[in-house]
């Protein structure tokens, strides 16, 4: 997982209208937190919430997008969407948010992504 987080925070980096360190910060605390088997603390909702309502204000500007795409996300959000109890509408909102965010305008990444094409 660190060479994935290594890969985004440089190519953030290059971007000088964000805080890549808050970017890095929330797909940290979205993979590690995807990867746990069971999530039944509010608390961790809540943060994953936050975590991605920040991706998804992110992942409005432009080249955002690809670095964060290529951090497989949207593997990790769909894992977690696929987990979360029906009353963490909060959580499902912001995931949501963040996969609309990433496929605004960059449909050809995200086929040549999942498909291989």
């Amino acid at each position: 997982m660190s060479a994935i987080i290594d890969s985004l925070r440089q190519k953030l980096e290059t971007i000088p209208e964000i805080n890549s360190a808050d970017i890095v910060e929330s797909v940290a605390c979205l993979k590690e937190l995807s990867g746990q088997a069971h999530l039944v603390d509010q608390g961790k909702w809540n943060e994953l919430a936050s975590a991605c309502k920040y991706l998804a204000d992110a992942a409005r500007t432009v080249p955002v997008r690809t670095p964060l795409g290529e951090a497989n996300i949207i593997r990790d959000l769909a894992t977690l969407l696929q987990r979360v109890p029906y009353q963490q509408t909060n959580f499902q909102i912001q995931a949501l948010r963040v996969l609309g965010n990433l496929c605004f305008d960059n449909e050809g990444v995200l086929l040549e992504r999942w498909t291989g094409c």
